[in-house]
This record gives structure tokens, C-alpha cells and sequence, in this order.
């Protein structure tokens, strides 16, 4: 019966030398992908990533999402790798996805040293998420983005910086994912309760956004389309987290036709 190693490498590590540590985790995942890769909530259980199953409950979204990608080729970044009160820890959510999809390369940023997470399939580059330089060139290594999952700081500038800036540097049918949308709400974060439109707050820019999924149809004698408009075919908002589908969002309106 299978049982997380997880469990015994927190009692055994100070025993444990980093390369012992690394060898488990990879031998975890490599079984764990040939008994249980295609549900996502046994993989999260026996991983602990606890966002998939425990009170973010995020898995029943990333289930919806990610199951009809599960079989292809894909690159996915993850901001954010966690495990900061020990970095023998964290990283269960890139774990869980390299064990997931079965012919994924699986990266991730963070302020944080994360090679301790480092495997076949995993990758992580240190280095600021608000620093624009440093997404580019991380982006410029990785190659074509499938998926990007921003777990990162969750300041609301952060967030907005990282998507206009990873966004463009999506395959045509990639996916770009936002956790911890609540923080939107949150002063510390950047976030705005009185005005719940405010553009310089997650939920307020993604919103903003939109409005130009239906841009064809607006009743305007002229409008330039950004780029956005032209790529975003659809946002998902669930509780706390967010989707947004890139694909080809230039088809003319049925009723007005092609106007720009």
C-alpha cells in the first residue's frame, strides 16, 4: 500500500543529507505517477499539497483545468515554492505536477534558494517575481510557457507585474493561473474593499479584462484592440483563485462583422 514519504523524511531529516532527501522525493514521484498519475486528489493527499484538498480547496478547479492537458508536452512555472520556515519542505505542489502530467517540465521561481526541490522534470531559478528583468530571462531559458501558476507573494502588484509580463510569453493556447485572489481585498497586499473595481487590485485589473473578451461587439465607430483582447478567449473566477485561457480571440462579431 502506498504511504508518503513525506511523513518520514520530516522525522528522519536532520539524519538525512540533502542529496539522500532529493533521491526520495524523486523515487516518491516517479511511483506515485505510475499507480496513481491521473487523479489529481489521491496525488495531492499522498504529496501534501495541501491547496489541492485541504481549505483553499483548489483542486476541483485544477481538475476541470488541467485533465484535458495532463497527456501533452508541456513547460509549467510555478511562482512561489514555499517551505520558508525550513527549505528541507515545501515544494509539493511542483511534486505534484511533475507526477501529474506525464510528459511536463515543471519550473519554478522564488526569493528563496528552491534547488532543494530539484529532480528530473523540476527546476527552480532564484530570484525576484517583481522584477521584470528577471521574468524575461527566466521565460528566455524555460521556452514556450504552457501553463503559469502564480503562488508567489500575492501583493496585488506582484500578481498584475507578473501578468503582463509572462502573459505574452504564453504558448496560443496557454493557460495562466492566479491563486489567493483574496489578498485583492487585503490593504497589506495592495488590496481594496471600498472600491471594488480598483484597477491596481488583482481582482479589479483581471475584471477590467473582462470587458475585452467581448470586444468585437462593442457599439464604438473606432477601437484599437490591445493585445489582450486579441488573446484572453476566457477568465474563470472561482473562490480564491483565477484562470485565464489565452487562445485566438479575433473572430469578427456575427452582427456587426469585422470593424477593426
Amino acid at each position: 500500500m502506498l504511504g508518503s514519504v513525506m511523513g518520514r523524511l520530516k522525522k528522519y531529516s536532520p539524519r538525512l543529507s540533502d542529496s539522500q532527501i532529493r533521491r526520495a522525493r524523486a523515487a516518491e514521484v516517479a511511483a506515485y505517477r505510475l499507480f496513481v498519475g491521473g487523479n489529481m486528489p489521491r496525488l495531492a493527499a499522498l504529496l501534501r499539497c495541501e491547496k489541492l484538498y485541504g481549505i483553499q480547496h483548489y483542486g476541483p478547479h485544477y481538475v476541470r483545468h488541467f485533465a484535458p492537458l495532463r497527456k501533452k508536452k508541456l513547460n509549467i512555472l510555478e511562482i512561489g515554492i514555499g517551505g520558508y520556515e525550513n527549505p528541507r519542505f515545501g515544494g509539493s505542489s511542483l511534486r505534484t505536477w511533475r507526477a501529474y502530467f506525464k510528459n511536463a517540465n515543471v519550473y519554478a521561481i522564488d526569493l528563496a534558494d528552491g534547488s532543494m526541490h530539484e529532480q528530473r522534470g523540476i527546476k527552480t531559478f532564484r530570484g525576484d517575481q517583481g522584477d521584470v528583468g528577471f521574468l524575461n530571462d527566466v521565460a528566455d531559458r524555460i521556452g514556450p510557457l504552457d501553463i503559469v501558476i502564480d503562488d508567489g507573494s500575492h501583493l496585488c502588484r506582484h500578481i498584475i507585474l507578473g501578468f503582463k509580463t509572462l502573459f505574452p510569453r504564453l504558448a496560443a493556447d496557454g493557460l495562466y493561473v492566479v491563486e489567493d485572489t483574496q489578498t485583492s481585498y487585503w490593504g497589506g497586499f495592495g488590496g481594496d474593499t471600498q472600491n471594488l473595481n480598483n484597477p491596481n487590485t488583482t481582482m479589479g485589473y483581471f475584471k477590467g479584462l473582462a470587458d475585452g473578451i467581448n470586444y468585437a461587439e462593442y457599439e464604438l465607430g473606432a477601437y484599437s484592440p490591445t493585445d489582450f483582447d486579441r488573446t484572453i478567449t476566457g477568465i474563470h473566477f472561482y473562490r480564491s483563485i483565477l484562470f485565464v485561457q489565452k487562445g485566438d480571440n479575433t473572430a469578427p462579431s456575427n452582427i456587426f462583422g469585422k470593424r477593426w
